[in-house]
């Protein structure tokens, strides 16, 4: 069963590194490493909060208050984050040749495919978002397995310890 692996973790000032390695079932392995700011800010994560707080409550009142601005807002908030998930697919297999033939590698067999992304960034980004721009599918809801496994980074040891 073909495999993705996606490894995030921070860089320097707001961007990330991601190392995406597929394997085939022949165990064939194509792998890509790319450096990119990310489309995920914390400003993204306030808004996320507050959407999965607010919206369940603000359902009921949406018919009896047509006016209420809570659901344009919400609308708005869940744009945002599509864009940011198509942003985030684009940087990890369309950046590059190498990034573009790791999802050749997987694409047409994303049923079977096993994905998992171990996370180390600080950024606290909801990876289901991600989204491919060419068919406009969720990448969680098209493969077999999406494990998402989140750690915080090692931290190098002081000097002379």
């Amino acid at each position: 069963m073909p495999k993705l692996l996606i490894e995030i973790g921070d860089a320097h000032h707001g961007s990330l590194r991601s190392v995406v390695t597929a394997t085939a079932d022949d165990s064939v392995s194509f792998r890509s490493v790319s450096v990119f700011s990310s489309p995920w800010t914390s400003q993204h994560s306030e808004k996320l909060a507050w959407l999965r707080d607010v919206l369940p409550d603000m359902l009921p009142d949406i018919q009896v208050f047509p006016g209420n601005p809570g659901p344009q807002i919400s609308l708005k908030v869940g744009r945002q984050l599509l864009v940011a998930g198509v942003e985030l697919f684009r940087n990890l297999f369309y950046t590059s040749p190498s990034s573009l033939a790791v999802w050749n590698e997987v694409k047409d067999e994303l049923y079977r495919t096993e994905v998992e992304i171990v996370s180390t960034t600080r950024l606290a980004i909801p990876w289901e978002i991600l989204r491919d721009p060419g068919t406009g599918k969720v990448l969680a809801e098209s493969v077999r397995t999406f494990r998402i496994t989140e750690a915080l980074p090692m931290c190098k040891p002081a000097a002379g310890a």
